[in-house]
Order: structure tokens, then C-alpha cells, then sequence
């Protein structure tokens, strides 16, 4: 009877692995929407003031310099954020391009090594996971399930066993 509650308990426990794995790539897709999204939207902001800038036949890097030594602090600031505009796309045109050169295997440690906060937590709050089965991932969270099954099933075993006696010495 206790083998076969403990198999029932080790075909569910590989089944939610197999869920929760296959989850993975759905996930890193989510993020890499939402990346190419703040990536589109930050180039479209930076060609704006680019484009602002060669009205006033300036580089941007002219533009911005100037903002950032104008005498009005609030020119000054607006220089900064400017600055800190193009210092962001360029680190998510970064992680974008390494995202999208990365194999299926490698994909969600690339995402998570390059990921922005602000978008990776925007893409977990909207994200839902669906019932599509990755089986690479999928195959990855059955394994684990599996190994993390065995250590607790062989641990709880241990603990409701009675030690051994020894027999008494001659």
C-alpha cells in the first residue's frame, strides 16, 4: 500500500515538475517581448532628440553635451536624463541581441544574467502561464521533481524507520 501511495505521490510530483519546467521558455518569451518594447520605444525617444539635434546641426552627443553644460540646472538635469536614455538603450540593445543569439538551453540564464528589473518585474506581473509544454524544459522540471521526490521520499523513510538493534556482544 505504501509503495503505491509513493508512486501516485512520484507521478504527480513529475508531472508538476513537467508543468513548472515547461514554463520556463514561456516566461523568457514574455521577457523578451516586453525588451523589444522598451527597446522600441527608447530608440523611438532617442531618434527623436537625434533628430532634434541635427535641426540644430549638432551630433547628439554635441546635444546632449550641451544640455549637460548648460548654465540652467534644469537644462543640466534634462541633459542627464537624456544621457541616461541612451546609456539604457544601448544596454538593452545589448541584452536583446545576446537574448536572441542564445540557444534554447541557454536563453533563460542569458535572460536573467541581462535582465532589467524594472522590465523583468513588469513581464512577471502580466505573465500567465499557459498549458503549452516545452519538452526540452519540460523533460528538465521532470528530472528535478524526480531528484527532489527521492531525497525528501528517502529522508522521510529514515525518519519512520526504528533504528536497528544490535544484537547484544558474546
Amino acid at each position: 500500500m505504501f509503495r503505491m501511495l509513493r508512486d501516485l505521490c512520484l507521478l504527480l510530483v513529475v508531472i508538476l515538475g513537467l508543468t513548472g519546467g515547461s514554463q520556463v521558455s514561456s516566461f523568457v518569451d514574455a521577457y523578451a517581448q516586453r525588451l523589444g518594447g522598451a527597446v522600441d520605444e527608447l530608440d523611438r525617444q532617442v531618434t527623436a532628440h537625434r533628430t532634434e539635434a541635427a535641426a540644430q546641426n549638432l551630433t547628439l552627443e554635441a546635444y546632449l553635451e550641451r544640455h549637460r553644460t548648460n548654465a540652467d540646472p534644469a537644462i543640466q538635469g534634462s541633459g542627464r536624463r537624456l544621457t541616461a536614455m541612451v546609456d539604457r538603450l544601448t544596454d538593452l540593445r545589448a541584452a536583446r541581441a545576446e537574448l536572441e543569439a542564445a540557444g534554447p538551453w541557454t536563453r533563460p540564464a542569458v535572460a536573467l544574467r541581462h535582465s532589467d528589473s524594472d522590465i523583468l518585474g513588469n513581464a512577471y506581473a502580466e505573465w500567465r502561464p499557459g498549458l503549452t509544454i516545452d519538452p526540452r524544459w519540460g523533460v528538465v522540471g521532470a528530472v528535478l521533481a524526480w531528484m527532489l521526490f527521492a531525497a525528501v521520499s528517502t529522508l522521510l523513510v529514515r525518519g519512520f524507520r526504528s533504528p536497528r538493534r544490535r544484537a547484544p556482544a558474546r
